[in-house]
């Protein structure tokens, strides 16, 4: 027993800075994680880390035990498993982005990148909200960024290894093109071009901040919504001109009286034109999807 509190179970994770397992806090009586490191300054800092942060979609700090030459990280145990294990629809991939989106644009205003974006490290609550964990690589902005995985590290870490924003851009941009691909999903063409180009390799091409990624992220998230309302009003444009053109040829005097001769001769010139510009209204957004 740990701390003569803690119970330590089964392997749940592992990585370069440490081994994680499921245990049970005995005196609050519930399920925790705990992750076991050497003491080093390095875990020293992920422990200060964990601790001074608090959202929705971050892991949350439970605890510390320093024992025997080693830290044991106490926090919430994600009982839905990780990204990289789980089955996802392309709403719930659209969710995943959002949810560690907004955990990571949260980081970036306490002045920190995590530095190590990947499936494995988007882990899920029993209720099946997304919670960001694995601080060991976390770097203030400006900073050196050490560490990461070289599938999902933005590729200019290699030669300029700087703690920026634009690394988790990518590295979440990179994942879900990655969880796209290994769940075979169809991605609209807005989310595609959304995902590539946070995963640019080029950092000026990048978004810049994780909110730039949000906000088109909302934007394509319901590629279907905006289209279909614009087609919607300009068929009823089109449906409108055509009826002013063909009233207008039926009781010309009146329109003659109620408009002046000089507007309905205009109207009924450009009317078929502007049914035409508003029948294309209709279909180019469609194309979009």
């Amino acid at each position: 027993m740990l701390h003569q509190r803690y119970n330590l179970f089964e392997v749940i994770g592992q990585g370069r800075s440490g081994v994680v397992r499921r245990g049970y806090d005995h005196v609050l009586q519930r399920e925790v994680a705990v992750k076991t490191m050497a003491d080093t300054p390095q875990a020293r800092w992920e422990v200060q880390v964990l601790a001074s942060l608090k959202h929705p979609h971050i892991v949350e700090f439970y605890d510390v035990v320093i024992q025997g030459g080693k830290i044991h990280l106490v926090m919430e145990l994600g009982l839905g498993g990780t990204a990289r294990d789980r089955c996802l629809t392309l709403a719930e991939l659209i969710e995943v982005g959002q949810q560690a989106g907004e955990a990571l644009h949260y980081l970036h205003q306490q002045g920190l990148v995590h530095c190590d974006i990947k499936p494995s490290h988007l882990a899920f609550s029993h209720a099946g909200t997304v919670k960001l964990v694995d601080f060991g690589t976390c770097a203030v902005v400006g900073g050196q960024a050490v560490g990461g995985t070289a599938r999902f590290m933005a590729p200019e870490v290699k030669s300029e290894p700087c703690a920026h924003p634009r690394l988790d851009v990518f590295g979440l941009g990179k994942t879900l093109l990655v969880l796209a691909k290994a769940n075979r999903i169809g991605l609209p063409r807005r989310l595609k071009s959304c995902f590539s180009l946070a995963a640019s390799a080029a950092p000026e091409h990048r978004f810049q901040k994780m909110g730039e990624f949000l906000a088109v992220l909302d934007t394509g998230a319901g590629p279907g919504r905006k289209p279909y309302w614009r087609g919607a009003a300009a068929a009823l444009l089109t449906l409108g001109l055509l009826v002013f053109g063909t009233a207008q040829e039926v009781y010309p005097a009146l329109f003659t009286v109620l408009l002046g001769p000089g507007i309905v001769g205009w109207s009924a010139l450009y009317s078929p034109l502007l049914a035409l510009i508003a029948l294309a209204v209709v279909i180019w957004p469609c194309l979009l999807i």
